[in-house]
């Protein structure tokens, strides 16, 4: 995708889509490297724009917190002009709001099948879900429209008697 497009869906992400909501995490591949926010060892032009638009949105970049200069992806095919496999940060991992004890952890040790090192992303959630709503249940037992001189069927037959009559008309 090129820079321009990736930054138009940047731009279209809602930061805080739900007024309910107070804090909205993203996550994901980026393809963008910034020495200086992530320690990669190089910066694109896709990285400033990333870096631009994390400060104006005033989001938390959780590998600039925790896992500086820490590779996210690396690949074999590829070296590096002194002949190392080639390694960049480009899985990254955002917040609107600051979390509680939060620890993000590249996963090094794991291998997927992928080029990228999976990474988790653990806080505390002080918030206890919002007890559940008891509505009352209404139960139908529909066996009674059956019956003889049943007071619904007869409800319904009054109040629908000119939406019937209307309908014969047509």
């Amino acid at each position: 995708m090129p820079d321009d497009e990736a930054l138009d869906v940047l731009h279209s992400l809602p930061i805080n889509p739900n007024p309910n909501q107070t804090n909205t995490i993203f996550c994901g591949d980026f393809n963008a490297r910034h020495a200086q926010l992530l320690g990669d060892s190089k910066s694109t032009q896709r990285g400033y724009a990333l870096a631009h638009w994390i400060t104006e949105t005033g989001l938390c970049c959780w590998n600039a917190e925790h896992t500086y200069g820490q590779p996210t992806y690396y690949c074999c095919r590829r070296t590096t002009s002194d002949g190392g496999i080639f390694q960049s940060i480009i899985d990254l991992m955002l917040s609107t709001n600051n979390l509680l004890q939060p620890h993000l952890t590249v996963r090094s040790d794991l291998s997927l099948g992928s080029d990228h090192h999976p990474i988790t992303l653990t806080f505390h959630n002080p918030l206890r879900p919002p007890p559940k709503q008891k509505h009352p249940r209404r139960l139908w037992n529909l066996g009674k429209l059956l019956k003889p001189n049943c007071f619904y069927v007869q409800l319904f037959a009054e109040r629908t008697t000119s939406l019937r009559s209307q309908l014969r008309h047509l």
